[in-house]
């Protein structure tokens, strides 16, 4: 049976962060472009995450498709019109992508756990491109990519605008423990008031809390003791300048 695993946060940060805009490269073509990443940073990424001693990649099978002309449905032209003179080939490539982390229990006990993804990649060519030796490593990269992606490496590459906001305020770690918050009762009470008096929702107050930190939190719980009452009364007071 499968079973979470308690690694240390600053992998799970590591491997989860928003891609960095000097990592990402843009194809153009296709309705829009695809934003990427090259595999080479995926690598370097997987290294600071598990070291390079600490994962493995390995191919489990590989093989040629010989296929049918594509057609752009863009343009309704053939992309290979002439499939018996040139003929079109994709490479296909599953692999599984291994890695080591250490668990650590309550009471400091390490345990090495090996985890692993599995991906499909491939890559079309004519059959008379100048790459078409290097079809096997295309697709392999890009089955390598994949699996690192369902660790998390590059994944918010492939999510809409609105969900990616949505994962940037639901895995943000609150500033508060519960102590805190029985100290700082009065704050949420009034905070809690001032939402239902004027009709804040939760994307309002988040909002709020975006636009009065400059864009450093997106969370009313990454709004900290140090911070909280002065929030709540600038808020009230922003609230009453506005009617």
């Amino acid at each position: 049976m499968l079973k979470r695993i308690n690694v240390n946060q600053e992998i799970v940060d590591l491997l989860n962060r928003d891609t960095p805009d000097e990592l990402k490269r843009r194809r153009t073509g296709g309705q829009g472009g695809l934003t990427y990443v090259t595999v080479g940073a995926v690598v370097r990424i997987l290294n600071q995450a598990f070291g390079p001693m600490g994962w493995s990649w390995h191919v489990d099978e590989q093989w040629i498709e010989e296929n049918r002309p594509r057609v752009d449905f863009k343009t309704q032209m053939r992309r290979n019109p002439n499939p018996d003179v040139v003929p079109e080939q994709c490479a296909h490539v599953l692999g599984t992508l291994k890695v080591t982390m250490i668990e650590e229990d309550k009471e400091g006990n390490k345990t090495y756990v090996v985890s692993e993804k599995s991906a499909h990649g491939s890559k079309v060519v004519l059959g008379g491109s100048d790459d078409g030796q290097n079809l096997y490593k295309s697709a392999a990269s890009d089955a390598l990519k994949k699996a690192a992606s369902y660790f998390g490496i590059a994944s918010d590459l492939a999510l809409q605008e609105d969900e990616l906001n949505y994962f940037k305020i639901s895995e943000v770690p609150s500033a508060w423990d519960d102590v805190d918050k029985e100290e700082y009762r009065d704050v949420f009470e009034q905070l809690e008031k001032l939402c239902d008096d004027n009709g804040i929702d939760e994307d309002y107050l988040n909002a709020a809390v975006k636009q009065w930190s400059n864009g450093k939190l997106v969370s009313i719980e990454q709004v900290g003791p140090d911070d909280i009452r002065n929030f709540v009364r600038e808020l009230d007071e922003a609230i009453a300048q506005n009617g």
